[in-house]
């Protein structure tokens, strides 16, 4: 590669697939780049409404804006929580990163909304009349089961049990799970 190539990824692409696979593989990056910014977004609203209802520990710092109306916070820590889902995440195969990160963002978000309407509905600031879907006495449970799937799955796309890359993980040097 010595320094000849603007993208060290184009090479191996044209490599492995000819001249006529290095558009379809652009066309896959900017997706992730769309769908990493879509991601980033939701969690940045996610955090914002949460902090607006003081549904969150640390919701003060959350709720504020700028006096341009940015949630700079939330976007602060939206942004940290990305970058320490996708550090868990990397291995050697660009598109099974590609794929955790995406699903461990979608998992986090929900994750977040599953948490904080616990932590709302055991502090009593649930506000169940402003909806006109109600669990009544079935809420708290319902939530509570909610949350313990979700923290399942999200702890699952972590890689337990699967087959990684990365190293360390599962115990053994290549990091492949048995």
């Amino acid at each position: 590669m010595a320094g000849w190539a603007s993208s060290p990824s184009t090479p191996v692409v044209r490599g492995s697939f000819g001249d006529w696979g290095t558009k379809p593989f652009q066309v896959v990056v900017t997706s992730f780049l769309a769908c990493a910014i879509a991601i980033q977004t939701a969690a940045t609203r996610v955090l914002y409404s949460l902090g607006r209802d003081s549904a969150l520990p640390l919701s003060g710092r959350l709720r504020k804006v700028t006096s341009r109306q940015v949630p700079r916070n939330a976007v602060i820590a939206s942004a940290v929580l990305g970058v320490a889902i996708l550090c868990i995440g990397i291995n050697e195969s660009a598109a099974s990163t590609l794929i955790a990160f995406t699903t461990r963002g979608h998992y986090t978000t929900v994750l977040l909304a599953a948490g904080a309407a616990l932590y709302a509905r055991t502090r009593r600031r649930w506000n169940p009349a402003l909806g006109a879907f109600r669990l009544d006495r079935w809420g708290v449970i319902v939530n509570a089961l909610t949350l313990a799937w979700v923290s399942f799955e999200t702890v699952t796309s972590l890689g337990a049990g699967r087959n990684r890359s990365a190293p360390g993980l599962c115990g053994t040097d290549s990091g492949r799970c048995r």
